[in-house]
């Protein structure tokens, strides 16, 4: 007998044979009944079961009816809607500049562009977006100097502008639109830092309206970064503070002013009158001043617009002016001494800002000191033989005006050393001298100078530095170090011990770095008329050039950058040395309690000698 087989494994020709047995009904024959007969004689035709039957009817009940309209895809859609990044002819009318442009003033190159454009029309053609089909057309992404210039041209009868060929957008929110303007200027390199600020500003209202949540500096950095506007986060500080507290001189504003000096210095006083209580009757005075310079930069430009452009006046910013009627009014509105205490207060808050608001008063009122010039500091050695150690005059009664050798002219002692005796207890003083008259302290600043004059006159009993000790009280600790007038291995042309000369160089390193003379606010405080009076102030005005060639040459110091070196061998140098060690440790201790009863005379931060 003949296996059976399935039609999937019939030959071609059993197929064709199996067909020909059983043909499909005639297209006549469509009728149900015919249907059923077909199905019960035809194998291939499956039967279902009672219960599948039954199933399909079930399914077939469930369906919704039929009746009623049929829904269309299209029923929504506005007729009037724009296709995206569609081509179309605008009316010139229908197209208004945009509302939140960050560019404020005119291009500077409008003149050349207006002629350009009525000579050969417009070029780059407009893209254009809008909020709905009932309002106008703006435009998309930069172009609104091109669309005012359109309209004056069409307004002066050229009739080749009464409509313009533009690409639509579909309207992508102004949080979108602010950052393609922003990026248009951007490229073309023509855009204020104010119109950066009020753009990345509004740019951040909308935002944090459309995502209904508040922006921090980061999120905000990572939202124009994904636009394509690459502005760091301190960036992104700096336009923050220029809109929100210095908006009436916004216009003339300079990114690297407003970087190094104006925001730093406005918001410490700030912050200064809100430890005071006074945060906002402050900032009103401060916004005052702010507007009263604005209306006259206005003015000027007002002003210029009737000269010529030869007869023009500057219209700019003079921060250094701001700033100074600025702590005026803080002075003023605080109730400060003067601005020397309001000075103080600062560097007492960022010193220290858990300072309570009755010590920053009382910082604030505290009579602050001029300072007289740096002097230098002189002390004749007993022995100039290489072969002897140099000793500190030993005799307190004659400290005052020590004698010299032959040969070696010795100055009086100014300050901060004078009279200070170099024996087994060098910070001691012979009561009824002249050096013990010259120790009495007079208040707690003065009392604080005086241990650290004598731990200095204990350091200058074991390491000679009487040729580079200068008293100088602006300093945060009352002293600072010269350069040596030739170089570490010789004092006023005497050959220096030579086991002592490494010595000599550390701590001259050493104690140059704790007297805070490498800040620039140090030897920038001293006046014109005394800058001549040390070599260290002079060759500092003469340039890095010259100060680094003298670090080199005087002091044997290498500099990296701004940074002035000292190695670990040589800080372990001094330290090992049995009593030179134990007073650089005192004097470091001395000078922690100075700095934390008189934390106004320690800067904040560091400003280094020259720019990078």
């Amino acid at each position: 007998m003949t296996p059976s087989r399935t039609p999937e494994t019939l030959t071609a020709v059993q197929r064709a044979q199996r067909l020909n047995l059983h043909p499909p009904p005639a297209l006549a024959e469509s009728d149900a009944g015919h249907a059923h007969a077909y199905q019960d004689k035809n194998p291939m035709v499956v039967k279902p079961s009672k219960q599948e039957r039954k199933i399909m009817e079930q399914a077939r009940k469930s369906l919704p009816p039929l009746s009623g309209p049929r829904a269309s895809a299209t029923a929504n859609l506005d007729p009037r809607s724009d296709a995206e990044l569609s081509f179309s002819i605008l009316p010139v009318s229908e197209i208004v500049a945009y509302g939140h442009n960050p560019r404020q003033g005119q291009n500077p190159r409008y003149d050349e562009l207006k002629a350009s454009i009525k000579a050969d029309g417009i070029t780059n053609i407009l893209t254009v977006t809008r909020r709905s089909v009932d309002d106008k057309y703006t435009p998309y992404g930069g172009g609104n100097t091109r669309l005012q210039i359109a309209k004056e041209l069409f307004a002066e009868g050229d009739q080749r502008f009464a409509q313009l060929r533009v690409i639509v957008k579909e309207w992508p929110g102004d949080a979108q639109v602010i950052t393609a303007h922003l990026v248009e200027n951007e490229l073309r390199a023509d855009i204020t830092f104010w119109e950066k600020a009020r753009g990345v500003h509004q740019f951040r209202v909308e935002l944090e309206h459309e995502q209904h949540k508040p922006l921090t500096a980061g999120e905000l950095n990572r939202e124009l970064r994904g636009r394509g506007l690459n502005y760091g986060v301190k960036t992104i500080q700096n336009f923050a503070f220029a809109t929100e507290q210095m908006a009436p001189v916004g216009p003339w504003l300079q990114a690297r002013a407003v970087n190094e000096v104006t925001r730093p210095k406005v918001a410490a006083l700030l912050e200064l009158g809100a430890k005071l209580g006074q945060g906002s009757a402050l900032r009103e005075q401060l916004q005052a001043v702010m507007q009263t310079y604005g209306d006259a930069l206005r003015l000027r430009a007002k002003s210029n617009e009737d000269l010529e452009a030869a007869e023009r006046l500057p219209v700019e910013l003079d921060d250094a002016a701001l700033l100074a009627d600025l702590q005026l009014a803080a002075v003023q509105e605080l109730g400060l001494a003067g601005r020397p205490q309001l000075e103080a207060a600062l560097s007492a808050m960022e010193a220290d800002p858990k300072l309570s608001r009755d010590d920053l008063r009382a910082v604030g009122q505290r009579p602050v000191a001029v300072a007289p010039p740096p002097q230098r500091l002189t002390f004749a050695p007993e022995n100039t033989d290489p072969s002897e150690p140099f000793t500190p005059r030993a005799d307190p009664e004659s400290a005052a005006q020590p004698s010299a050798p032959d040969g070696i002219q010795q100055a009086p002692l100014p300050g901060m050393l004078a009279g200070i005796s170099a024996q087994a207890q060098p910070g001691r003083v012979k009561a009824g001298t002249h050096a013990a008259q010259h120790a009495v302290a007079t208040d707690p600043l003065s009392e604080a100078f005086k241990g650290i004059r004598d731990l200095l006159g204990e350091i200058n009993a074991d390491v000679p530095l009487s040729d580079v000790l200068c008293n100088l009280p602006l300093a945060p600790f009352g002293f600072m170090v010269d350069f040596p007038p030739q170089d570490m291995a010789h004092i006023n042309g005497e050959p220096v011990r030579t086991d002592l000369v490494p010595l000599r160089a550390a701590v001259w390193k050493l104690l140059a770095a704790l007297s805070y003379q490498y800040d620039r606010r140090i030897p920038g405080a001293i006046p014109p008329q005394h800058v001549t009076e040390t070599i260290w102030t002079t060759t500092y005005t003469n340039g890095r050039q010259a100060f680094e060639h003298a670090c080199a040459q005087k002091a044997g110091m290498p500099v990296s950058g701004n940074y002035y070196q000292m190695g670990m061998d040589e800080l372990g140098l001094v330290l090992a040395a049995p009593k030179l060690g134990y007073s650089v440790i005192k004097l470091l201790a001395a000078m922690e309690q100075m700095r934390l009863k008189f934390p106004e005379r320690i800067p904040a931060g560091f400003q280094p000698l020259f720019d990078t």
